[in-house]
């Protein structure tokens, strides 16, 4: 597996700016599609335990049907924060710049983008607050146009609300998935 362009990355470059202290949560699910329920397994991981072995191994031992996914939430000093996440609902390359007036700034200047097999998934490489995740969220929404192809997936979105948090996927371990999300842009 090549690391070098695996959502790894992510984590990798929040612990530089962040320091070891944080923890981060995963969660390993089955999925299924049009469902309401997410049946879902979290688990907590110290920043500086998430190592290249540490994501192979964790690989290796899904059981088979399940995925792991990176959630947003991370716990820095004590307070909630959480990583920008992104369900693209296209593969278009053409479409990621529209999103930018949506995203703002803080969060549209530090996008990895990571081709997910049907779509891109985006990742900010900052931290934002509990009110500015909510935020982004609507803004997510509000970002598919009307009558138009909706440039995020807006069942991504509302299953998201719904938890709390954000999520996008590490693993490529079910038929529903056709490869392993791979850096695109940063």
């Amino acid at each position: 597996m090549n690391f070098d362009t695996h959502p790894l990355v992510v984590l990798e470059r929040l612990r530089q700016q962040y320091g070891d202290s944080a923890l981060c949560t995963f969660g390993v699910y089955e999925y299924e599609p049009q469902s309401l329920e997410d049946k879902r397994r979290t688990f907590n991981v110290a920043i500086a335990e998430v190592t290249r072995p540490w994501v192979q191994s964790t690989l290796d031992g899904l059981p088979a049907g399940m995925e792991l996914a990176l959630h947003s939430s991370i716990v820095l000093d004590g307070e909630t924060f959480h990583i920008p996440m992104v369900d693209f609902a296209t593969q278009s390359r053409a479409q990621l710049a529209k999103l930018n007036e949506y995203l703002g700034h803080k969060i549209s200047d530090c996008v990895l983008w990571f081709d997910s097999g049907r779509s891109f998934h985006g990742y900010g490489v900052t931290l934002i607050t509990a009110v500015e995740w909510r935020e982004l969220m609507g803004r997510l929404l509000l970002a598919n146009r009307p009558n138009l192809f909706p440039l995020i997936d807006p069942r991504w979105v509302g299953h998201r609300l719904i938890a709390g948090y954000s999520a996008l996927r590490w693993s490529c371990n079910t038929k529903q998935y056709i490869q392993m999300p791979q850096l695109v842009m940063r």
